[in-house]
């Protein structure tokens, strides 16, 4: 019997080391993004120069409690530039800050319908869409999101999926620019 309780002490700190813990705080938010070729009404997966893609993401909270103080943040990618006043949250039109969408740099509040400003209900969504431009004619284009909130007293920072978008060049273009993230984090 001494074993066991020795194991399961060496279980319970390795667990606590290792932030296995903290893994179940993570389920409480389920994350999506997709892509969409406005221009063609495709899936993005490909896109020429000039193409619109159209981004959503989807925050959809598995907590028993609200979510709280819910910051989305989602840089506008390498071979790309936004589309001026696209943001929506939960269909609503956001207002451009700086002229770019309000989910770069810092980020922004999201919250699930009847809700205030960073607060999402249990089983609630908050869904975020805005557009860019393909400005690149070669190479492809990569994004996700982050999402970072509080659920009680734990603080929750997770990724989304990252979507891919191949470029198709321009046969007509003698000059290929790729599209090239800035830093190594893709941002």
């Amino acid at each position: 019997m001494k074993t066991g309780k020795y194991l399961l002490v060496v279980l319970m700190i390795s667990a606590s080391i290792f932030g296995m813990g903290e893994r179940t705080i993570a389920q409480s938010l389920d994350l999506s993004k997709t892509v969409t070729n406005v221009t063609t009404s495709s899936p993005g997966t490909l896109a020429k120069e000039g193409d619109i893609l159209e981004y959503t993401i989807v925050v959809r909270s598995l907590a028993t409690l609200n979510l709280t103080n819910t910051i989305v943040i989602d840089h506008i990618p390498a071979g790309t530039a936004y589309v001026a006043g696209s943001t929506r949250l939960n269909s609503a039109p956001l207002a451009d800050e700086s002229g770019t969408t309000p989910f770069t740099g810092d980020g922004a509040l999201v919250n699930s319908a009847l809700r205030p400003a960073g607060t999402i209900a249990p089983g609630g969504t908050a869904t975020i869409q805005f557009r860019v431009r393909v400005t690149a004619n070669g190479g492809n284009i990569t994004n996700y999101a982050m999402v970072e909130c509080d659920n009680g007293a734990s603080h929750i920072f997770q990724n989304t999926n990252t979507v891919f978008t191949n470029l198709t060049p321009d046969a007509t273009c003698s000059m290929i620019y790729q599209s090239t993230a800035r830093t190594t984090s893709g941002v």
